[in-house]
């Protein structure tokens, strides 16, 4: 082998082990950020479930952050069961009403081709 098949070689296997460094790597940020959002997924079913039992009590409010940063804006409130069937009823309709539309629109261009062809 000359210098440069053996650099090559080198150089091949040195940059598949920085790809496998890499892909573990961002593994690991995959799982702890998994991690993460479950951990605040189980503390706000925490929550919902103490205030369903214990009603509504006033939160102590959790100390400033010490840094210059503001708390991101807190999730809007799940909706009811009542608002959810509304708004499936609602994409229902809609959905009804495309179809209707689209149904329309290839009757049109079937009978536009059936009149064409009859043409000739």
């Amino acid at each position: 082998m000359s210098l440069f098949d053996k650099l090559r070689d080198k150089l091949g296997k040195k940059k598949g082990e920085l790809q496998q460094k890499a892909a573990e790597k961002a593994a690991e940020v995959a799982v702890e950020q998994g991690k993460q959002a479950a951990k605040a997924a189980a503390r706000r079913a925490r929550d919902k479930l103490e205030e369903a039992i214990f009603g509504d009590e006033e939160e102590p409010e959790p100390p400033a952050p010490k840094s210059k940063r503001k708390a991101p804006p807190k999730p809007e409130p799940a909706p009811t069961s009542e608002e959810l069937r509304a708004q499936a009823a609602a994409r229902r309709a809609q959905a009804a009403k495309d179809k209707a539309k689209l149904d329309k629109q290839v009757d049109d261009e079937l009978a536009a081709l059936k009149k064409k062809l009859g043409k000739k």
